[in-house]
């Protein structure tokens, strides 16, 4: 495991744009985190393939981040209003990102009061705690956008030191999800299958047998017995035929999920496009 307070130098001219923005929120007092590659970079020690410096952030602090922005020189929009806003200057961005695009989960305050300390780019600063940042990933299985080699990556590095019931609970209702990924562990690293508690793959197994009941809440459609598609919760676009033309409800929407049609439809129409 690579210990917390890694250091990342500044070799470039986009590390010196990471280390600027960092300083910026710092001086704010914006309330963040690291998260995306480079937070998983301080857990795995794999160097980052990314282009541009993720930041988490709970929804009320966007636009107190935005407006330091700003005010420090950078270009700045909300670009999806229900889930990200972008700062830039030149080539380089910074996402700020309050929620998946999905809805599948918000930054909360717990999230931030559990985050690490480290230093970046010779900056303080601090990352997504792992489970935070293994549940953040979990989600994004689409054709263009795989997270699933970096969830079980974070899961080679910190399994035997996770927090397995924080896990548990950040996934909630869509524990099977977890569970799929902690299956798949096992499959891509069989010596190191045992670093997944043998009780947490039971319960969740006796769980997912249970459920397959018809009459298991978990199978409910909407009240009309329309079925129920969670497919867009994993995926921005290669469920959009189940949704829009099969018949299924979207597990985004309410009152399944976090989003309404209003939120969703500028994203759908630029997914649609391929401008994400």
């Amino acid at each position: 495991m690579i210990e917390p307070k890694q250091s990342i130098n500044p070799p470039d001219d986009a590390n010196a744009f990471y280390a600027d923005v960092l300083e910026v929120l710092n001086d704010s007092q914006v309330n963040y985190m690291v998260a995306g590659s480079f937070a998983s970079y301080t857990y795995t020690g794999r160097v980052p393939d990314t282009k541009d410096l993720d930041v988490f952030l709970c929804p009320e602090e966007v636009d107190d981040a935005l407006e330091a922005l700003k005010d420090a020189g950078y270009e700045t929009e909300l670009t999806y209003g229900y889930w990200i806003a972008k700062a830039w200057r030149g080539n380089n961005f910074v996402d700020l990102i309050f929620r998946a695009a999905s809805g599948l989960w918000e930054v909360e305050p717990e999230w931030l009061a559990r985050a690490v300390p480290v230093t970046m780019w010779g900056v303080d600063t601090q990352v997504v705690a792992p489970e935070e940042l293994i549940w953040s990933k979990a989600g994004l299985m689409d054709r263009e956008r795989y997270d699933g080699n970096n969830v079980l990556h974070l899961l080679q590095a910190e399994a035997t030191e996770l927090d397995w019931p924080r896990l548990l609970e950040l996934a909630g209702d869509d524990w099977p999800l977890l569970l799929s990924h902690l299956t798949l562990f096992g499959y891509v690293y069989p010596d190191l299958a045992s670093l997944i508690p043998k009780d947490l793959i039971a319960r969740l197994a006796l769980r997912l047998v249970n459920q397959q009941a018809a009459d298991s809440p978990f199978n409910q459609g909407a009240s009309n017995g329309t079925p129920l598609c969670r497919g867009t919760l994993i995926s921005n676009k290669q469920y959009l035929e189940d949704v829009e033309e099969m018949g299924y409800a979207d597990a985004r929407l309410a009152p399944w999920g976090r989003l309404s049609r209003e939120q969703l439809a500028p994203w759908v129409q630029a997914v649609k496009r391929g401008d994400t």
